[in-house]
């Protein structure tokens, strides 16, 4: 039974990790958090923070993914507008549907 958790655990990790990946890239930069002017990326939907040094920029999508809901029926589709997933059936995508838990 414990071997269980572990692995469901184990499985949740991999789940929001891949839903709030991160990435570093090197530029000039102010220290400081939310560093939101790098230059050929758009930083809306990023919390970026430049390090100590001023040479690098780390951001990361923290962005709350829909985890349970009828993946028969609906599909969540990535608004960039409001960075937000949105829920709505896959033949009409004017509807939502409902979404029991998230992750991220």
């Amino acid at each position: 039974m414990a071997s269980f958790y572990i692995i469901l655990a184990c499985s949740l990790l991999l789940v929001a990790g891949a839903n709030g990946s991160c990435f570093q890239m090197r530029t000039s930069c102010e220290p400081g958090p939310y560093y939101d002017d790098i230059p050929g990326t758009s930083t809306k939907c990023l919390k970026c923070t430049c390090n100590d040094k001023g040479d690098a920029v780390g951001c990361c999508y923290n962005i709350p993914y829909p985890a349970e809901y009828d993946t028969k029926k609906c599909v969540a589709i990535f608004d960039e507008d409001n960075c937000q997933y949105n829920v709505v059936r896959a033949k009409n995508p004017s509807k939502n549907c409902p979404v029991s838990a998230w992750l991220g």
